[in-house]
């Protein structure tokens, strides 16, 4: 008998975690529902991270930015020449 009670509660706890993190996403699930809707219907992108309590947070991303920051990023060497710029001689040439 004693090992019947110990088992029984030893499934307990083991399930306890599993609901949690179950209840856990059901509601970050709720609280981000409209802004995910909202997110779907503009054609952003919504990604989940991590928040505290175990709990999962949101953050929308509009993909027109990802294109004007590859339009941003200059090209190799860019930094190194410039227009206009009087050539250089190295040291020791």
């Amino acid at each position: 008998m004693t090992e019947t009670a110990i088992g029984d509660r030893a499934g307990i706890t083991a399930r306890l975690p599993a609901w949690a993190r179950r209840w856990q996403r059901r509601v970050s699930a709720r609280l981000y529902e409209a802004g995910d809707e909202r997110a779907r219907r503009r054609g952003w992108t919504a990604t989940k991270t991590p928040m505290r309590f175990a709990l999962e947070a949101r953050r929308y991303r509009d993909p027109r930015f990802d294109d004007r920051r590859q339009r941003l990023v200059l090209p190799a060497g860019a930094l190194r020449t410039c227009k206009g710029a009087a050539p250089t001689t190295e040291a020791g040439e």
